[in-house]
């Protein structure tokens, strides 16, 4: 019928979801980048605060060794004074 009428321009047509499907798909795009994206620095971030709780724990431990050695010469000293 649309040819009899204008027979140089066909008659084509679309469905309306594939019309927004084409207009959203950058933006399905971009989000799921953007999301990639903030996993890869949540976990970066994770690595980050593990790695310096490990480093506070170490700076802990090794002044309270220190400690240790020093208590433990003073009464090995005082052990050779008495003797």
């Amino acid at each position: 019928m649309a040819r009899q009428y204008e027979p140089e321009y066909p008659f084509n047509y679309t469905f309306l979801d594939d019309d927004f499907e084409k207009l959203y798909n950058t933006e399905k795009v971009t989000g799921s980048l953007a999301f990639g994206f903030t996993v890869i620095a949540i976990i970066i971030s994770g690595l980050g605060l593990l790695a310096l709780a490990a480093y506070t724990a170490e700076k802990k431990t090794e002044g309270d060794q220190h400690s240790q050695d020093i208590r433990c010469k003073c009464w090995i000293n005082r052990w050779i004074d008495e003797q």
